[in-house]
């Protein structure tokens, strides 16, 4: 028997879209997101909308995941003891000149770099970065274009580990 996956794209408070990944339940991503089968988030590049959360600031450009323009994305990995992994695909040719990375900060003051891994150059066949999301992984990371300002927007995820701009890791209960 397949698991059902539950995808929901919803907006918070302010309007900004966040595409969610849930089994449905209260904990597990079904099926697990394992480094031979990643979830999947297609990357294109076009220009922004007045939709976009930073829209007027930095590039002209933005990120749109799965369609969806500068989206928070919420993920799993913290309920496991084995990392979830989440490949964000750059091959398409929009990507060219705009490699995706993870930082503390929107301003991308401190690159986040434990479980990334790249591969090929954005805009080519193959080209992607991969995360391995689990508790350690701070609940905020900013994804952004290493070359280009305020293309993206955020991801969260349940974790002890606080990005403060700073990242800090609780005491175990």
């Amino acid at each position: 028997m397949s698991s059902i996956l539950k995808v929901d794209t919803i907006q918070d408070q302010n309007g900004n879209l966040i595409i969610s990944k849930d089994s449905g339940g209260g904990g597990f991503l079904s099926p697990y997101a394992s480094s031979s089968a990643p979830i999947v988030y297609t990357v294109t590049v076009a220009s922004k909308t007045a939709a976009h959360p930073y829209h007027n600031v930095g590039s002209s450009n933005a990120y749109f995941i799965n369609g969806i323009e500068a989206p928070i994305i919420e993920l799993k990995g913290n309920d496991t003891s084995k990392p979830y992994y989440y490949k964000f695909d750059q091959s398409d040719g929009t990507n060219s000149g705009h490699p995706l990375r993870f930082y503390n900060n929107v301003s991308k003051q401190t690159q986040f770099t434990t479980g990334v891994t790249t591969s090929g150059t954005p805009g080519s066949s193959g080209a992607h970065t991969t995360i391995a999301v689990d508790n350690d992984t701070p609940n905020i990371l900013y994804y952004q274009c290493s070359s280009h300002a305020n293309m993206g927007n955020f991801i969260n995820h349940n974790s002890s580990t606080i990005n403060t701009g700073v990242f800090l890791k609780l005491p175990a209960a």
